[in-house]
């Protein structure tokens, strides 16, 4: 059994991705009674790699061509996925393994220990409709302008990302009504490492492949950007980003803080006299 966390959906199709990130059937039922944290039953297996499952929603039959990724990663969120020249696009935030489980240990979290944190980035995976036996091998099979690859090797098609943001954010995000569907913008905030992203709500291009930037202070910790749309706009990126944002130092507030998610500029911000808990997932409801 494969750790997981989130599954990509296009308009015609359910991607399902196993990782390399499996559980000890053995060590769970030997230890299973002391009630262990459920992470000592999981186990890193590169050699594994990850497998890629289609799942065509119409009929729920699943694509029996083997999409292996060549190199093996760990994973948390997908960002978006759409179809386009009879390929699947999917954008996730990946990991070069499963470390950031172990970040998470609490004695870490209340110590401030992200020395050794794992980082994760945008990559794009592009996943060819094709049956293996019609397609000749080592011959690259992506039909859309990206730096992502996909080989046929022997009985699997073997799939390499394109990697096209740095290192150094999670809770990625974006327009909804764009779920599905080809897309140019996602959001996202910093972790707790020392990166670019450090402290900042992020706007990542995926055509220019730029990024802009949000930020407060080196004590501001924002969480998860919800992207809540103009009901009269047009543009994708018409609309407001809403983040709750942690204030680490002792007598400061915490607050949500409301951006242009065009211009990543603060429009304003609630302060709360209760602690706002971070890096949970949030959601935004109108009054319809």
């Amino acid at each position: 059994m494969s750790y997981n966390h989130s599954f990509a959906m296009t308009k015609n199709y359910i991607v399902f991705i196993e990782q390399p990130f499996v559980m000890n059937l053995a060590k769970a039922a030997m230890t299973y009674l002391k009630s262990p944290p459920f992470q000592d039953w999981l186990e890193w297996r590169p050699e594994l790699k990850n497998r890629f499952f289609v799942v065509e929603k119409s009929t729920g039959k699943l694509m029996k061509t083997e999409f292996l990724a060549k190199d093996p990663f760990f994973f948390l969120h997908q960002i978006n996925a759409y179809e386009e020249n009879d390929q699947i696009i999917i954008d996730l935030n990946a990991y070069a393994n499963a470390d950031v489980i172990q970040s998470m240990d609490l004695n870490k979290l209340r110590n401030g220990d992200f020395s050794n944190e794992s980082l994760a980035s945008c990559h794009r995976f592009v996943i060819p409709l094709v049956q293996t036996k019609d397609v000749p091998e080592n011959i690259d099979l992506v039909a859309v302008k990206s730096e992502a690859s996909a080989v046929r090797m022997g009985n699997s098609i073997l799939l390499t990302p394109e990697v096209f943001t740095k290192e150094g954010f999670e809770l990625p995000s974006c327009n909804k009504k764009f779920a599905g569907k080809k897309y140019s913008y996602f959001y996202a905030a910093g972790t707790f490492s020392k990166t670019d992203f450090s402290n900042s709500i992020c706007k990542v291009d995926t055509k220019s492949k730029q990024t802009s930037f949000w930020k407060d202070s080196s004590y501001s910790f924002p969480g998860e950007p919800i992207f809540v749309p103009n009901p009269n706009g047009v543009a994708e990126d018409d609309g407001v980003l809403i983040s709750a944002v942690t204030d680490t130092r002792d007598e400061a507030s915490d607050f949500v803080v409301i951006l242009d998610a065009k211009s990543m500029k603060e429009l304003g911000r609630a302060k709360f006299k209760s602690h706002i808990p971070q890096a949970l997932h949030g959601l935004f409801l109108s009054e319809e």
